[in-house]
């Protein structure tokens, strides 16, 4: 257990957001996917959008922190020692990349729900209209 804050840690901001916005997304996702035995296409499409754009959401938070991390290994790599600089941008780089990791292993189960919902969303029937 101690290993998982290390590495939430370790990635920075980030991890956080990522955190907060998966306990959104995947109850939703866990929805979207029931909606799919349902009859009612205009609940399995919202859930289905709602998901994938809050799952892109989760990723792109991801890349961010990813992005931020390594300005900030750049930043301190200038500053350094330069017999320290290649250790020191190689666990930079690595804690940096925790935020790419922790964005797939999160967003994946979001992404995959949310593209089934809006698929078969799409492939149900329109509700009659009346005149």
């Amino acid at each position: 257990m101690t290993f998982l804050f290390d590495y939430i840690r370790e990635g920075g901001f980030a991890m956080y957001v990522m955190l907060l916005i998966a306990l959104v997304t995947h109850p939703l996702a866990i929805g979207a996917v029931v909606t799919t035995f349902g009859s009612r296409r205009g609940l399995t499409l919202a859930l289905g959008v709602t998901t994938l754009v809050l799952a892109g959401l989760l990723v792109g938070s991801g890349v961010l922190g990813y992005v931020l991390g390594m300005r900030n290994v750049d930043e301190a790599v200038r500053f350094a020692d330069p017999e320290f600089a290649a250790a020191l941008r190689a666990q930079g780089a690595e804690e940096a990349d925790n935020n790419l990791y922790f964005a797939v292993i999160l967003g994946a189960f979001p992404l995959l729900a949310g593209s089934i919902a809006l698929l078969r969303g799409l492939r149900m029937k329109p509700p009659p209209t009346t005149p």
